[in-house]
């Protein structure tokens, strides 16, 4: 800060010419003035003014060094005006990681909305299966299932969501519609591969686990939402991942109250960005898109 100060100093004594001058301008005295002169000319080993009792000018280092600190010393109060703007406006780049599926199926369908709203604003997504932490990474927001590792993020609940099971208009034409959870042992499950087996579904009437007849497998909620638009089989899925589908017709919800569990879907970000107006403007976005 002290090397600002002087730079500071020096512009001011090279625009008013004079110490004097320079010392009004920056609410100092001129001894003060003089000393901060006296510094920055020790600490480049040069002479930057030529002073007598009636000539004050600069040095042809002088001039070339007045030059180079006008460009830095812009700089930095462009900085500075830029960041009291960020206070206020949103603007710039924000940077936002989540699921594959979370992004394709609800994230880039709102994002028309989002930047009507805000067009100084960018986004860049960023995919990832696992849970992305915006301290270690460089990301603003990240967009995930359940409670951080990471004690130290801020974090806000976008949304909740039931689970149910879900099968193609086609595929219950041919293998018949389940009635209650035990007759889905007779039927084709979409399976993740986590948790770890025997792959089964529990359900609160059948505490023991369903079993399906045959089994297909995929680490992707969206990969599973995928094989049951095809009709390959029964998945047992987040609401608000296939509702979409639903509504087009091409997915049917199965069982109702009979499917349990629910999913905690959260916006994380670093503590310094809490107040950050970028953070806040994607977070209620993300709200908003969920909700609607």
């Amino acid at each position: 800060m002290d090397s600002l100060l002087d730079l500071h100093a020096f512009t001011c004594i090279a625009e008013a010419q004079s110490l004097s001058g320079a010392a009004v301008v920056m609410g100092v005295t001129p001894s003060a003035v003089s000393k901060r002169l006296t510094r920055l000319e020790k600490r480049l080993g040069v002479q930057l003014v030529h002073r007598t009792t009636r000539q004050f000018r600069l040095t042809e280092d002088g001039r070339v060094f007045f030059e180079r600190c006008k460009d830095i010393l812009s700089k930095l109060r462009e900085a500075e005006r830029e960041v009291v703007r960020g206070r206020d406006h949103v603007h710039g780049t924000v940077r936002v990681a989540s699921t594959p599926e979370l992004i394709c199926r609800v994230l880039v369908p709102a994002l028309r909305k989002l930047l009507q709203a805000w067009p100084q604003l960018e986004v860049e997504l960023r995919a990832s299966e696992l849970a992305i932490n915006p301290l270690t990474e460089r990301i603003d927001v990240s967009l995930f299932y359940g409670q951080p590792s990471e004690a130290s993020l801020r974090q806000r609940l976008v949304t909740t969501s039931t689970f149910s099971m879900f099968a193609s208009p086609a595929y219950l034409a041919e293998h018949g519609t389940p009635k209650s959870p035990r007759e889905l042992s007779t039927h084709v499950g979409l399976m993740m591969t986590e948790p770890e087996p025997p792959f089964e579904w529990t359900f609160p009437d059948a505490p023991e686990g369903v079993t399906p007849r045959k089994r297909l497998f995929a680490n992707s909620s969206v990969a599973l939402m995928e094989m049951a638009e095809q009709g390959l089989g029964i998945a047992r899925l987040p609401l608000l991942f296939a509702q979409a589908s639903v509504k087009r017709g091409r997915l049917v919800s199965l069982l109702g109250k009979d499917v349990d569990g629910e999913l905690a879907l959260y916006a994380r970000y670093p503590p310094a960005d809490a107040t950050s107006p970028r953070v806040r403007a994607i977070i209620d976005w993300m709200s908003d898109a969920f909700a609607s």
